[in-house]
């Protein structure tokens, strides 16, 4: 287990407090996590979960019909809407739109952190592609990037006026926001989110990757990779494109040598089989990510 990053007590009655508006996750979150992506019947589970809800099914076929996907003849069944998309991407694309609907975005700030979160889990999932020993975890790792900052939709729900006096202080480093908010709202929002892991009984892998995607590994645990670790490089990731203008405008080549330049405690070290080339699958996953965000209606 990671060390924890020194906590005040936190009253119990305030943490309840701030979950009890919590809406229920929705149960096919629940049942995708529960399949075997290595199952011969997986795919068609995934259709069958997906037919179970309209909205669901409608924005599966935009995808499959988008121009990212760009299919020779209109796709209008839904099991072949699926197929063109794989297993993979209709996995996180279901996934994503049950999340959605909890959490429906209603400002410019909701709508970046959504953006954010489908970054992480898109790029964590990369990053474990790249790793031998994790590669059996991906879909796990894309599961904890999309839920990573769960605590800040909670807050964005249920506390909104604890989130707007953390934010006044213009905070710039992930670091800064956890102790900003533990110092002015005596919690924060990792904890909240493990909290919310628990009253939905998600996985409790994928609680504590949420309650430690903060934490500040000591000198002698920095060669140590884990999902945790995974997370908190795209969550690092993500948030220097996003807070970055000049990331949007450079050219893939320019956005991989200035990616590599600065950040290179990123990724996995140099190995026969796991080398430190997650540069170059960026600025396609980044693409990627907004495309999503667009068919999910984030972005305007």
């Amino acid at each position: 287990m990671l060390p924890n990053r020194p906590t005040h007590n936190v009253p119990e009655e305030l943490l309840a407090q701030r979950l009890q508006q919590l809406p229920l996750l929705p149960a096919v979150v629940a049942e995708i996590l529960s399949l075997d992506p290595e199952a011969d019947d997986y795919l068609d589970r995934l259709v069958r979960l997906a037919e179970c809800d309209p909205s669901f099914a409608v924005r599966v076929l935009q995808c499959a019909n988008s121009a990212y996907s760009a299919p020779s003849t209109p796709i209008v069944s839904l099991e072949k809407a699926a197929r063109r998309l794989g297993t993979e991407q209709c996995a996180g694309l279901v996934l994503a739109l049950a999340v959605v609907k909890v959490f429906i975005p209603k400002s410019e700030a909701q709508r970046f952190l959504w953006v954010h979160s489908l970054q992480t889990a898109l790029f964590a999932k990369r990053f474990c592609q790249d790793i031998r020993a994790l590669r059996p975890h991906c879909d796990a790792a894309y599961v904890c990037g999309l839920l990573h900052d769960i605590g800040r939709f909670v807050q964005f729900e249920g506390a909104p006026a604890d989130l707007n006096r953390v934010d006044d202080m213009h905070w710039t480093a992930p670091e800064e926001l956890v102790d900003l908010e533990r110092s002015t709202l005596g919690y924060d929002h990792t904890l909240l989110g493990w909290h919310a892991c628990r009253k939905w009984s998600l996985p409790d892998s994928i609680g504590e990757v949420i309650r430690h995607h903060h934490d500040v590994l000591p000198a002698s645990m920095q060669p140590q990779i884990n999902m945790t670790r995974v997370v908190q490089w795209a969550d690092t990731l993500s948030m220097a494109l996003l807070l970055d203008p000049r990331s949007a405008c450079e050219s893939s080549q320019t956005l991989v040598q200035h990616l590599a330049a600065e950040h290179p405690d990123i990724g996995p070290g140099q190995s026969a089989d796991e080398k430190s080339l997650w540069h170059c699958w960026v600025p396609g996953l980044r693409d990627q990510s907004m495309q999503l965000a667009c068919q999910l209606h984030l972005l305007r």
